[in-house]
């Protein structure tokens, strides 16, 4: 039986929730009435324009009146002044016109009311004849957006989208507000708490199980309201003593900080964040008026960057409480993007410009990668952050993943990369949590996953996504909770003196590899173009800031050739194009957000994303012409008529295209084809030691439709037994004809997937070695999975995908629980099976689910939930992926090499790519070639290249060793760059070691997979 089923008995518990339930009833009296005027607009305002609006469109705002159409927004007005009765009360003001507003009070800034937080203060100590002059901007919503999944027919909607008006409005007062009471209720409300987690028989719940008992006997809720405060107070002095008494000295500590863990777009938009930004804001800027201890967490810099831009003084009273370190200026990331589908060079980019924003508004060295809500973790990111000066790592995810699947085992433990690097790593329960003595002594006894070395927990608490943090009756609990004896310590600290007191004391836990979520494995595919328009972004964003750092160099060289002395001015266009990458790349790293990229939000921000990705990319390609065609101008003529042609010296194997009765064939002098009449590869043979092989083992290319129904969290889940749901497609009626792909023969797929169509061009690589599939689907499905099955000859107990910066291999086995979770996994451009003699890989330009299980590699291609955007994925989808059979080692065989041309190829403009190929011929910075003494292929492969951030006009190469494979790697560098100077850098271009040059020639050591940067600066 339940301890509180028997203690402290039925009748006392029920009078003590009771008691409790009552007080909020009586925080404040209803002083008067206000006269509201408002007006109505979608348009976003200052204060100052709604002021001179209000002057000719306000009109009378009365209880009962209905108003707030989605996406609409609401100002309000009103006046009042302080009547001489009220002299030195504490007033307040509670409206009754919508839920979710920032509130000005004489002009300024002075709070926010939303679901938690429900008044706003005007005065602590009113004085008579004071005059407040209040308005407010009230956003109404837009309509109903749930997470949750549900049973939807053909033909219905899972929630109802009619423009209705949202918000009935109530009235709104000025009111007193009766501070002895609500301190009186902090008091019984926290030793309350306390006593639903105390042992049973222990003294201590005794003790404060009498006190309550004595408080309820006292305090009388039925006293007329004049006597009612008098009658509470005389009962706190019961709980007094019992508030008093303090902990031994083995009582957990915790670090306990506000926090609003504000999504930067999600079940909204991001221009709704910035007004949700000004809410929080207001309201913790509040309470440290009030709370000279109270610290709060402030972090993500574009919500901040909102602040600056559109609320000057909220944002100015911000930086005087960092000064204070009130406010904690920490979280080292730009956003808090996903970290499992965005390439390496984007997470580098998220770190240096975070930290370097930190650093420019703050002075502070940001120390913490805060990133409480993001979906699983790449193994790649320890790397990251050591190379960007950031010892520390915090999140709450891997504590709240699926409680079916095998438990994360630390909560401080060191997080080891796939390189060997670490960093010391917490991981917390609960983001957007209230704080109380019940809820910390939960936190320690049932949400603590360590037994042993562990001392305390980060506890940051506050609501969330629009809460606006903190409450004051969170702050005076957290305040009450310092040293309370029965529930952990409290320290008023910052997260990172967490660390430092972890690093002191030291763990012995290490976990190496990826961070998996055992949670949300729909976020990899749900929302297919905005990750298409992620990927390319990517692609072209980085080719347009290398070829602007080969323009940077040919600009100094035609420089030095004058007799110039080299100077920033010499490489003018190039360092102005800077500017614009960087505008870019900021706009990217935005749309990589972690509800945003993983798909998960409504469908105007997906909208609003796809758009935004589009643009980022078709500005890459502009500025990529624009430079392509700069580099042009500074070769000699001669040099430029004498540029290869790439693609006509390339002798290309020839191909062929052939029908044997009811098979379909691709062939090549390295690879057979045979497909069948539903575009199934039914044979796959190429090369090994010279032998044909085959690597088909059940047929190849086979689409298969899932029911995909959730019970909860629709756009984030694939459940486990989706394999029982399939939905078996009838390919009687499929088509299959004669095409060509660019100038390649090709067979020309058609048909039908329940409610969509297929097509699908089949047709060999340009070097015949592969075979390609490049598929439109006009998709039309609802609660569906759409997957493509490659199952294959070879047998692995792994399946190795490329991961940011390296490669990382899951198991295909289902022995144990850890393996039976991983039946959904995150990769970037390709897959791979192999047995030591050969393999297969799946290359892809923009998918980054898939499955793997023993002898096959399905991806997963499309899905269709209906929360939060019922809409999500319907249309047009345009993607492709390859096979590739290979002999030897995937290293061996250079799938990463291969993978990277499939998606350049898919992402560039041909015209374009041509022409960067030419140039690239001529006048590349280096060469790679491995210095081992052996014929082995090399494996570092040019992540990004870009001109330094300090302006000086010094170029930066970041490399990486792809395949796991340690390599001593010879850089020769291009005739016109033999006299550079090069030094070795951290990620934040820190220069650390000088490599020696001669005639042209360094060397340089990689680690597997290990991340270097190089400064380079021409004489």
């Amino acid at each position: 039986m339940n301890r509180q089923d028997i203690y402290p008995g039925r009748q006392w518990r029920d009078r003590f929730a009771m008691w409790a339930q009552e007080f909020p009833k009586h925080y404040w009296l209803p002083e008067e009435e206000l006269k509201i005027t408002g007006f109505f607009t979608k348009e976003r305002l200052t204060l100052e324009q709604a002021t001179k609006r209000a002057e000719r469109e306000a009109k009378p705002i009365v209880p009962g009146m209905a108003w707030g159409h989605y996406w609409e927004y609401g100002w309000f007005f009103a006046e009042w002044t302080v009547p001489q009765r009220l002299e030195g009360k504490r007033l307040v003001f509670l409206p009754g016109f919508g839920e979710e507003m920032l509130v000005w009070v004489n002009g300024k800034e002075s709070g926010a009311v939303d679901k938690k937080h429900t008044n706003v203060t005007l005065s602590r100590n009113a004085k008579a004849g004071q005059t407040f002059r209040i308005a407010a901007e009230c956003y109404a919503g837009h309509g109903p957006r749930m997470e949750a999944g549900c049973f939807c027919r053909k033909g219905e909607k899972p929630f109802s989208d009619e423009d209705i008006c949202q918000v009935v409005t109530g009235p709104s007062f000025a009111a007193i507000w009766q501070e002895e009471i609500f301190q009186t209720a902090m008091d019984y409300l926290t030793l309350y708490s306390l006593l639903s987690r105390l042992p049973e028989r222990s003294l201590r719940a005794m003790k404060v199980t009498e006190g309550l008992k004595q408080f309820t006997l006292l305090a009388d809720f039925e006293l007329p309201e004049e006597e009612l405060a008098e009658s509470l107070v005389r009962a706190d002095e019961v709980l007094k003593p019992l508030l008093s008494c303090t902990n031994g000295s083995t009582a957990p500590k915790f670090t306990v900080f506000g926090q609003s863990h504000l999504d930067l777009a999600w079940l909204w938009t991001l221009e709704e964040t910035r007004r949700k930004a000004a809410r929080t804001y207001s309201n913790q800027l509040s309470l440290m008026e009030e709370y000279p201890d109270y610290q709060f967490l402030l972090c993500e810099p574009p919500v901040l960057e909102y602040l600056k831009e559109s609320y000057p003084e909220l944002w100015k009273r911000v930086k005087e409480k960092a000064a204070e370190e009130r406010m904690i200026p920490e979280g080292a990331f730009y956003v808090e993007s996903d970290t499992n589908m965005p390439c390496g060079e984007s997470l580098v980019r998220q770190v240096l410009y975070g930290k370097e924003w930190f650093r420019k508004e703050f002075g502070v060295d940001s120390r913490l990668a805060w990133l409480p809500d993001c979906f699983g973790f790449t193994p790649a990111l320890p790397q990251i952050l050591t190379q960007c000066g950031v010892p520390y790592f915090a999140t709450q995810k891997m504590i709240r993943q699926d409680p079916e699947c095998e438990p994360f085992p630390y909560n401080d433990f060191w997080w080891q990369g796939i390189d060997g690097s670490r960093v010391l790593a917490h991981t917390y329960k609960e983001n957007n949590a209230p704080l109380s003595p019940g809820d910390m002594i939960r936190r320690w006894e049932e949400d603590r996953i360590q037994d042993e070395g562990i001392e305390g927990m980060i506890y940051p608490y506050g609501y969330g996504d629009g809460g606006g943090g903190p409450t004051r009756e969170l702050v005076e609990t957290a305040q009450r909770c310092i040293d309370l004896e029965g529930a952990p310590r409290v320290k008023l600290e910052s997260p990172v003196s967490y660390f430092k007191a972890l690093e002191k004391r030291g763990t012995e836990n290490v976990f190496t590899g990826e961070l998996y979520l055992a949670w949300h494995r729909g976020t990899y595919t749900a929302q297919a173009k905005t990750k298409l328009g992620v990927r390319r972004a990517e692609c072209l964003l980085k080719e347009a800031e290398y070829w602007n750092t080969v323009l940077a160099g040919r600009q100094i060289q035609v420089a030095e050739k004058k007799g110039e002395t080299q100077k920033t001015s010499d490489v003018a266009s190039a360092m102005e194009r800077c500017g614009r990458l960087r505008g870019l790349w900021d706009r990217l790293l935005m749309q990589e957000f972690h509800d945003v990229l993983p798909g998960t939000g409504i469908e105007r921000v997906h909208e609003e994303a796809e758009a935004e990705l589009a643009a980022v990319a078709g500005e890459s390609e502009e500025l990529l012409r624009e430079i392509l065609a700069e580099i042009k101008e500074t070769l000699p003529e001669a040099a430029e008529e004498a540029l290869p042609d790439k693609a006509a010296q390339k002798r290309m194997p020839a191909q062929k295209r052939m029908r044997e009765k009811e098979e379909y064939l691709l062939l090549s002098e390295s690879l057979t084809v045979r497909l069948n009449g539903a575009g199934q590869v039914m044979s796959l043979r190429a090369l090994r030691d010279g032998e044909p092989w085959e690597a088909v083992g059940e047929p190849m290319n086979t689409f298969r439709l899932y029911r995909n129904v959730n019970s909860y969290y629709d756009a984030w889940e694939i459940g486990s037994m989706y394999e029982k749901e399939e939905d078996v497609l009838d390919t009687k009626s499929w088509s299959i004809t004669e095409d060509t792909f660019e100038g390649r023969p090709a067979w020309r797929l058609e048909g039908s997937l329940k409610d969509s169509l297929l097509t699908q061009i089949i047709c060999l690589s340009e070097d015949g070695c592969m075979v390609e599939f490049h598929t439109r689907i006009d998709w039309h499905e609802r609660h569906r999975m759409l997957k493509v099955d490659f199952p294959s000859s070879v047998r692995s107990d792994h399946v190795t995908g490329e991961v940011a910066f390296g490669a990382y291999a899951r198991p295909t086995t289902r022995s144990y629980q850890w393996e039976k979770d991983r039946y959904e996994v995150c990769g970037h451009r390709y897959s791979v099976l192999e047995d030591g003699r050969s393999g297969i890989a799946l290359l892809n330009d923009c998918k980054y689910g898939y499955s793997a299980k023993e002898d096959r590699i399905s991806l997963t291609l499309l899905r269709s939930p209906l929360m939060p955007d019922m809409h999500a994925d319907q249309g047009l989808q345009e993607f492709s992926y390859a096979c590739f059979p290979f002999a030897g080692s995937f290293q061996d065989a250079k799938v990463a090499q291969r993978a990277v041309r499939f998606n350049r190829r898919s992402h560039l403009d041909a015209g374009l790519r041509s022409e960067a190929d030419r140039l690239a011929e001529k006048i590349s910075p280096f060469t790679l070639t491995v210095e081992d003494g052996k014929d082995r292929s090399c494996h570092v492969l040019l992540e990004a290249a870009k001109l330094s951030e300090d302006g000086s006009g010094k170029m930066v190469f970041r490399l990486y060793e792809a395949a796991g494979c340690p390599q001593k790697v010879r850089l020769v560098l291009s005739p016109a760059w033999k006299t550079a100077k090069v030094r070795q850098a951290d990620l934040l271009e820190k220069a650390d070691s000088k490599l020696p040059v001669k005639d042209g020639t360094f060397m340089v050591e990689f680690h597997a997979f290990e991340i270097k940067t190089l400064l380079i600066s021409l004489k």
